[in-house]
C-alpha cells in the first residue's frame, strides 16, 4: 500500500514540488494538496498562510499594533503536518536546526530577562512580616 501511494503521489506535480521542502515526504505533500486543493487560488503567500489560520491575531488601537498567537482557523490536520515538518527538518538539515536554536536561545533571554524583572515584585513573592529564617521557635511574627 505504501508503495502504492508512494508511486502515485510522485505522478503529481504539485506533489513533488512540496517534497522540495525539507521536512516534507509524500504523506505530507499528499494532504496538502488535498486539504488546499488548487494553490493558484491563493494570489500571496500570506492568503495561504491565513487559510491554514497560521497568521497571527492582530489587535490594534492607534498607533500601536499587537500581534498575539497563531488564529487557528484553518485545518488542524495541516497545521499538524507542518508543524510535523517542521520538527523533521529542524532535526535533519543543519540550516534548519541552527535557525531553530538562534530562535530558542533568544527566546530563552527574554523569557529569562521578563522573569528577574517580575520576581521581585509579584504577590506571590511578598513575604509580609513572616521571617523564612526560621529561629528554633518556630515561625516569628
Amino acid at each position: 500500500m505504501e508503495a502504492r501511494i508512494a508511486k502515485e503521489s510522485a505522478e503529481s506535480e504539485d506533489v513533488k514540488l512540496l517534497m522540495g521542502i525539507p521536512g516534507v515526504n509524500y504523506y505530507t505533500a499528499l494532504l496538502l494538496t488535498s486539504e488546499i486543493g488548487d494553490f493558484s487560488r491563493f494570489s500571496k503567500a500570506n492568503k495561504l498562510v491565513s487559510w491554514l489560520g497560521l497568521a497571527p491575531r492582530v489587535h490594534q488601537s492607534g498607533d500601536t499594533i499587537y500581534n498575539g498567537r497563531i488564529t487557528k482557523e484553518g485545518s488542524p490536520r495541516v497545521r499538524w503536518a507542518l508543524v510535523q515538518a517542521a520538527r523533521s527538518a529542524v532535526q535533519w538539515d543543519d540550516h534548519y536546526r541552527t535557525k531553530y536554536q538562534s530562535i530558542k536561545v533568544s527566546k530563552n533571554q527574554r523569557t529569562t530577562r521578563r522573569w528577574e524583572s517580575n520576581s521581585g515584585n509579584s504577590k506571590r513573592n511578598r513575604s509580609g512580616n513572616v521571617s523564612y529564617d526560621q529561629p528554633k521557635g518556630g515561625i516569628s511574627i
